[in-house]
């Protein structure tokens, strides 16, 4: 009988091809992988390579699958007629979540082979599998199953084989319902101990991280996903070496500085990764079709159902596709970060380390032994919480606004399930790092509305538009002074609190009826968008009677005048062309700058 030689080829991540090499002959089969002319699987992780047989599969949910260890079980199944897919790197690595993410929906029947380390491959096998949602899963019981276990080896009919297929035991039965609830708080402290080994942070935000990369092994469990926005002044402030240390912790990282769009949308979509993203303020500042495709999916990925939507094909047979976005993500970078995505994040402020400060040199072979032991632990932590964390409900913090509520929902999960420590650890890190940080993150407008807030407290009802300005300008720090060059005039500020639904109004003053702001109009607009400095309209009235020296009718026209002088003097014919230093917003915000022009 001649040899006949059948190839199963793979395309791998880096473009190389793998070929699954099946060889009948008179002395039985022989099985192996080769990459060109190597026949071995070196460098090639497990991620890259799906379940063999998994091309062959029906769409029938209701016929279950039988997963089994290698390809010769899988064929001798396969030549019966059962439907089956075999694990290919032996039993020494678990399939990837990508690779077993066919099997969502199916009832699954788990075929060891009947020794050690065939057993302790499927019980990982059977994690994957309940972490990634298959709820229905089944084994064959060891005891009925031939000497060495798999279904090569099987010699029974069919009716047989149906038999040992239907006595298949729910895979709870195995698992020892007395067996102690692991430690999530302790395990919470060690994560927190080798992040803050290599990198100097503040305790809320070693909280806050330590809490997140739990949150990446169960992700899928949560309706959304916070991003770290890890970010900084300067360089050499500590961004990449979080990415690092994280990159040996959170599920299925993916440490990219630089991609395709392509490669961007099309990854995310078919891996779920952890997306660690470096350099990213280069990033919003490079290739238009990269940049847009990036914040499509930071815009709409934090939460379950985000896509993009690509066109795919060529000619008469292009198409639309839908990517799934949806994953966690750290976006790594200098500066800040657009609006929209530090709104969907926890932020992180880095800082350069201080004399002080002493973190342990980062040698990557060494994290690697370290970080390995907790990875398996969180890994196995999640199968025990993932009933838990879906049915969770935390106590939110009322200072936090809706967008960072939803964002620190399943963060507040996992830390209530660690106990009353890590409860109130990170509700004080959510308060520091979402509620804290508002002030300082908040939009032009909404800045605006605060000093505005600050100006009317002393007890003043109404002011004239530039009287508004120079008491805006006082304000130690402020940017009214100084803003693209030259002061905010009154055109400048009804510009920008005209989307708050603020106008200017006639208002009585003892020397005219100049254009200017009542108290009464701005109070809405404090409630909406500063609801942790704007006050009741009762708490208003109660300031103004009791502030010890409000502005006198006398100081007011004063300020008028004083005003009148220095609107005379900076009434300009130009515009400064000068940008902030925002990723991407000059334009938008340039479009709200205009400065009055001389009648």
């Amino acid at each position: 009988m001649a040899a006949i030689e059948r190839v199963w080829a793979v395309p791998l991540s880096d473009g190389r091809v793998a070929e699954h090499v099946r060889i009948d002959g008179p002395d039985g089969k022989r099985v192996w992988w080769r990459i060109g002319d190597v026949n071995s699987l070196d460098g090639v992780a497990s991620i890259d390579l799906p379940l063999y047989g998994a091309d062959r599969l029906t769409g029938n949910v209701v016929t279950p699958i039988v997963l089994c260890e290698g390809e010769p079980a899988t064929d001798a199944l396969l030549d019966r007629q059962i439907e089956a897919v075999g694990t290919v790197t032996g039993a020494t690595v678990t399939p990837c979540d990508q690779s077993l993410r066919c099997l969502i929906g199916r009832i699954v029947i788990l075929w060891p082979d009947n020794d050690e380390p065939g057993r302790d491959h499927m019980s990982q096998v059977a994690d994957r599998l309940i972490a990634i949602g298959v709820t229905d899963i089944r084994i064959v019981a060891w005891e009925d199953a031939p000497p060495k276990g798999d279904a090569a080896n099987f010699s029974g009919d069919a009716e047989e084989l149906q038999g040992l297929l239907q006595a298949s035991i729910p895979i709870d039965a195995l698992v020892d319902q007395h067996a102690e609830p692991m430690d999530l708080g302790a395990l919470l402290d060690d994560v927190r101990g080798m992040i803050t080994k290599y990198v100097a942070l503040t305790a809320p935000q070693a909280d806050a991280i330590a809490l997140w990369v739990a949150h990446t092994h169960a992700f899928e469990a949560a309706e959304t996903t916070p991003y770290l926005s890890a970010t900084s002044p300067e360089k050499r402030s500590g961004k990449t070496r979080l990415l690092e240390v994280l990159e040996l912790l959170v599920k299925q990282p993916w440490l990219t500085g630089r991609t395709t769009a392509a490669a961007l949308a099309r990854k995310v979509d078919k891996l779920r990764p952890t997306l660690l993203l470096d350099e990213s303020d280069a990033a919003f500042k490079g290739d238009k079709e990269y940049t847009e495709t990036l914040r499509g999916m930071l815009n709409t990925g934090h939460r379950q159902g985000g896509c993009v939507t690509t066109c795919i094909g060529q000619g008469a047979n292009i198409d639309f596709k839908d990517f799934s976005t949806f994953c966690p993500k750290v976006i790594a970078g200098i500066g800040k970060l657009p609006d929209t995505v530090t709104d969907r994040s926890i932020p992180i402020t880095m800082k350069r380390r201080a004399r002080g400060e002493h973190v342990e040199r980062f040698r990557y072979r060494n994290a690697t032994a370290e970080g390995a032991p907790l990875y398996d632990r969180l890994a196995r932590w999640v199968n025990q919480a993932i009933p838990d964390l879906c049915d969770a409900r935390p106590e939110i913090p009322d200072s936090l606004n809706d967008r960072a509520a939803d964002g620190w929902e399943p963060i507040l999960a996992i830390a209530d399930l660690a106990g009353d420590d890590w409860a109130g650890r990170a509700r004080r890190a959510a308060a520091v790092l979402n509620v804290g940080d508002a002030q300082e993150d908040q939009s032009v407008g909404v800045s605006l509305l605060v000093d505005i807030r600050t100006v009317f407290c002393d007890g003043t009802d109404q002011l004239p538009s530039v009287v508004l300005i120079d008491r805006l300008v006082a304000i130690e720090e402020s940017p009214w002074g100084e803003w693209f060059g030259k002061a905010l005039t009154p055109t400048g500020l009804a510009k920008l609190l005209k989307p708050f639904g603020v106008r200017p109004r006639s208002i009585r003053t003892a020397t005219g009826t100049p254009k200017g702001y009542r108290r009464e109009d701005l109070t809405d607009a404090w409630d909406r968008y500063t609801p942790s400095v704007a006050a009741t309209p009762q708490q208003l009235e109660s300031e103004r009677r009791t502030a010890l020296s409000g502005p006198t009718r006398e100081h007011l026209v004063a300020d008028e005048k004083v005003a009148e002088i220095s609107l005379f003097e900076r009434n300009v014919a130009d515009v400064a062309d000068e940008t902030p230093n925002h990723w991407g917003e000059g334009d938008a915000i340039q479009d709200v700058m205009e400065f009055e022009l001389s009648p």
